[in-house]
């Protein structure tokens, strides 16, 4: 399963960091700006959860950093738009990956099985980050990823943390706040499941 992760790191970035990744390929952003819907057809990302309808009333009654308003293109295929400001209604978990990033390979299966086990307690939700759309799908395939995921080949995400490095990890109150920003040691099942419970209240098994 890691050996084609293992391939993709070696060819694309062998020379990062394995505690983070910075930068961007070569290569990588020019050729993420011309993906369109055909190029994450049967990705197996799930679906991206719809925008909620009381967003902006959300917005108004609550004060905090939100995620970007620009439109994100979700890696499911169907070429729909998503504004991550406005999936609220929720406790959400978004992670920043690539798949030239070593420790973003090692820990992308725990949001993966948190995903699975999670039911609809909780949005999981990837941000393929300043990647190739093919490197990015075959990547999430390697590791088994089946939540849904959206394209952000200008890291407008990432530029509104004001981080550089990759893995980034956010947990979202329900009115699309962001609790918490993690940028640490590679995530276990078990770290993953703490920073959820401490930050968004909700218990994995």
């Amino acid at each position: 399963m890691r050996r084609r992760w293992a391939i993709l790191v070696l060819a694309v970035a062998a020379a990062i960091a394995l505690v983070s990744c910075a930068g961007t390929p070569s290569g990588g952003t020019e050729a993420a700006q011309t993906s369109n819907a055909g190029q994450f057809h049967g990705s197996g990302f799930a679906a991206c959860p719809p925008a909620a309808r009381t967003a902006a009333g959300n917005a108004a009654k609550s004060a905090g950093q939100r995620l970007p308003a620009v439109p994100l293109t979700c890696m499911d295929g169907s070429g729909r738009s998503v504004r991550l400001d406005q999936l609220t209604g929720r406790p959400m978990v978004v992670n920043l990956w690539a798949s030239w990033c070593q420790p973003c390979g090692q820990e992308l299966p725990a949001f993966a099985r948190l995903a699975a086990s999670a039911g609809q307690t909780l949005v999981v939700l990837g941000v393929s980050t300043k990647d190739d759309p093919g490197r990015a799908v075959a990547a999430g395939r390697d590791v088994g990823v089946r939540f849904a995921n959206v394209f952000d080949p200008d890291v407008a995400v990432e530029r509104s943390l004001g981080r550089t490095n990759l893995p980034i990890t956010l947990l979202i109150g329900p009115d699309g706040v962001i609790r918490h920003v993690y940028a640490g040691p590679v995530l276990t099942d078990a770290a993953l499941a703490q920073l959820v419970q401490q930050y968004l209240g909700v218990p994995v098994r």
